[in-house]
């Protein structure tokens, strides 16, 4: 099969609405595709047969699971994407969105110097017109231009399409070692990784890298953070640090060591449940699939998850770019608005 004819069985889904779920690894060229054959809405739970879970921040919004009833797959050509489509309008700053998201980091800074949070992440939703250029000619070009990213296109017509490539794994089980990371702190890309982190950012990859081997700790009998490196998601930087585990003896159910981890603190904040209190309360729309997780369960022996970072909810109508930041106590609200400025440029750049 070659990717015309795999591009055609996408475009047949979407006419059909029968629920699909394109994807490609981190650093992988092989395009996968996950097909249902019927349109029925399957929640996921713990034991079910292997698919690909679709997972919300929070909230009622199901945890969907598209099992693999016909699965499809192709290599991708290394020369890319020569597909130039009509360029999607950058917005204008919308001083209203502005002033809302500054207020709201400033409101999140009075928590924090009251000690009652240590981290928060807030965000916000773009929502531009969606213009002619169809969706399987976004998502090729969002293939090409992320290659050391998540890269996924999932639609079931009773919840809707999302598409994004996310740089952070939630979750990574083989056997009884556990991979995982902490990513946070965030910079253009400038055409080097040699960088310089301010306190502020070094600081906040600590607290979450801290966490996440907390949280891990009742499950694991060792764990091990690796060395914190400088990492390019598109047009930005982040730290990232490796984490390694070994599970303790005994089949440890995968919901609990996705409970512990998710939301992580790089999507949410600390203490988690207040950090969650706070965006709820707050933040002023629901996320949706927005920082949630997906990605294959008990695939090939194997479960790869991934944080719903840098995306996109796709309507009739609109294209919903979804985009947000860490705040701690040395947080600047104009510096954490360019912060979601900067960050919304990875999906604009393929629209």
């Amino acid at each position: 099969m070659d990717v015309d004819a795999l591009l055609h069985i996408l475009h047949r889904s979407l006419e059909d609405a029968t629920p699909f779920v394109a994807f490609c690894y981190p650093g992988e060229r092989e395009l996968q595709v996950f097909q249902q054959d019927s349109e029925e809405l399957i929640t996921w739970k713990q034991g079910m047969e292997s698919g690909f879970v679709f997972a919300p921040f929070s909230g009622d919004a199901p945890k969907v699971i598209i099992p693999p009833h016909s699965i499809y797959k192709v290599v991708l050509s290394e020369e890319g994407d020569k597909q130039k489509g009509s360029a999607a309008p950058v917005p204008q700053e919308d001083l209203l969105d502005r002033a809302k998201h500054i207020s709201l980091v400033a409101r999140a800074l009075e928590e924090l110097t009251s000690k009652t949070m240590e981290k928060v992440v807030l965000s916000r939703k773009i929502s531009l017109e969606r213009k002619q250029s169809h969706t399987l000619e976004v998502f090729m070009r969002l293939l090409y231009t992320y290659p050391d990213a998540f890269r996924y296109l999932w639609y079931h017509p009773q919840v809707g399409m999302w598409m994004g490539a996310t740089p952070e794994t939630l979750l990574q089980v083989n056997g009884s070692t556990l991979h995982t990371m902490s990513l946070a702190g965030t910079q253009p890309f400038n055409g080097t990784t040699e960088v310089s982190w301010g306190a502020k950012e070094q600081e906040e990859q600590a607290m979450v890298t801290r966490s996440i081997l907390k949280s891990i700790d009742a499950y694991t009998v060792s764990s091990k953070a690796g060395t914190t490196t400088t990492v390019k998601a598109g047009r930005l930087l982040h730290l990232l640090t490796p984490i390694t585990a070994q599970l303790r003896e005994g089949r440890i159910p995968l919901d609990d060591i996705i409970a512990v981890l998710h939301p992580t603190p790089a999507v949410c904040g600390l203490p988690k449940e207040r950090a969650r209190e706070f965006i709820l309360d707050h933040e002023g729309y629901d996320r949706g699939y927005y920082t949630g997780y997906l990605g294959p369960v008990d695939y090939r022996d194997e479960t790869r998850l991934f944080v719903n970072l840098r995306c996109m909810e796709i309507t009739p109508d609109h294209y919903h770019i979804y985009v947000g930041g860490g705040i701690t106590a040395d947080s600047n609200p104009e510096a954490e608005w360019e912060e979601t400025v900067n960050k919304s440029k990875t999906m604009m750049a393929v629209l």
